[in-house]
């Protein structure tokens, strides 16, 4: 899988909503730059960072509201020249000492799609969203608030971090959960989802406790949107109102070739007063720290981690068949040559769910 894109074709997490105004900032991921402003109405904007005119870095430009525009529409100013760029459309409308001649077919900045959710921003890494920003299976979001997320530095590739959800042998040398019997894996055109019951088995004060207070009983559901936005909710004790529930949003963002950072945003529950809040809060907030160290012992593991799937054997599933459904995402996609991995009994499909 060396020919995975450096960036994913999906959600990446562009910042807090309350730290993106009108003043243009710049987002750089793995070495690629984009610029986001909101104009006077709070409409958020994500486009490419420099002026395709001469270079220019847009980040120091001037944003003419749509209620100040010649046009009625936002516009991005490069400081160099003085060009203009319709904001949401990306062309060029106006070069202030060419006003007799139309601006060039290749004057245009990329614009990217943008989604708000619950005082989080994401933007699509494309020209067109290939999926609407996902949350968790038949919740509303609107019923559900976040705290600070937790980060954590990973030494291998985006793609590979996720994968471990369907690693069913590392889930008991790593993590002290032993599955119960075998999984529920599907997979669609853009998301695959990965079911799995298992017994708290690890020995760690944490796992102590859950058992003492609600047993060994789990199960992991864990779904993944283009390799890299996961929706992750475990479930503690026997289903029921006293079954505990983290819910986990998790985003993998590139940072070079061979690492990662993993944005992990716990929600729950929107509170109904003042004191569940408190309480709500002081909860999420221990099941952030929880969730954080689950995710530090994973990157201990695969701290210099060098794959190779030509490697994998029948017995890795279902993290075979999810890898190559999304080497195929990827490749069909990019056109890129990939290695191919030896066939498998279960041929993945991207029409419908694959039970098995």
């Amino acid at each position: 899988m060396s020919h995975m894109p450096r960036l994913p074709e999906s959600w990446l997490f562009l910042g807090r909503s309350k730290e993106l105004n009108e003043r243009p900032q710049l987002r750089e991921i793995c070495g690629k730059k984009f610029l986001t402003f909101r104009d006077l109405d709070g409409t958020l904007f994500v486009t490419s960072a420099h002026c395709p005119h001469m270079g220019a870095g847009l980040v120091s430009g001037e944003v003419i509201s749509r209620a100040c525009s010649r046009n009625l529409r936002t516009q991005i100013v490069c400081p160099f020249h003085k060009w203009e760029f319709d904001a949401q459309e990306g062309h060029c409308t106006r070069i202030p000492y060419a006003e007799q001649s139309p601006p060039p077919a290749w004057a245009k900045l990329t614009r990217f799609p943008v989604a708000e959710r619950g005082g989080l921003a994401f933007f699509f890494n494309g020209p067109q969203a290939l999926f609407p920003l996902p949350f968790f299976n038949d919740e509303d979001p609107n019923d559900f608030v976040s705290i600070r997320e937790a980060q954590v530095h990973q030494d291998a590739p985006w793609y590979l971090v996720p994968a471990n959800a369907f690693d069913l042998a590392h889930f008991a040398n790593v993590h002290g959960r032993t599955p119960e019997s075998r999984p529920r894996y599907e997979q669609y055109e853009r998301h695959a989802r990965v079911i799995i019951d298992y017994r708290i088995t690890g020995e760690t004060w944490a796992d102590r406790a859950i058992r003492r207070f609600k047993g060994d009983r789990a199960q992991l559901d864990f779904t993944v949107w283009g390799g890299n936005f996961c929706l992750a909710v475990s479930s503690f004790g026997e289903p029921g109102p006293h079954q505990v529930k983290n819910r986990m949003l998790i985003t993998l963002e590139p940072l070079t070739e061979r690492s990662s950072l993993t944005r992990i945003f716990v929600h729950s529950p929107r509170p109904k007063n003042a004191w569940s809040s408190l309480s709500e809060r002081i909860k999420m907030e221990f099941r952030r720290w929880l969730s954080q160290q689950f995710f530090l012992a994973e990157a201990r593991e695969t701290s210099n981690f060098h794959f190779s799937p030509r490697r994998m054997i029948d017995e890795d599933w279902p993290n075979r068949p999810y890898l190559l459904w999304l080497q195929s995402l990827y490749s069909a996609e990019s056109h890129l040559v990939t290695p191919k991995l030896p066939p498998i009994h279960e041929s993945p499909t991207s029409a419908r769910p694959m039970e098995i």
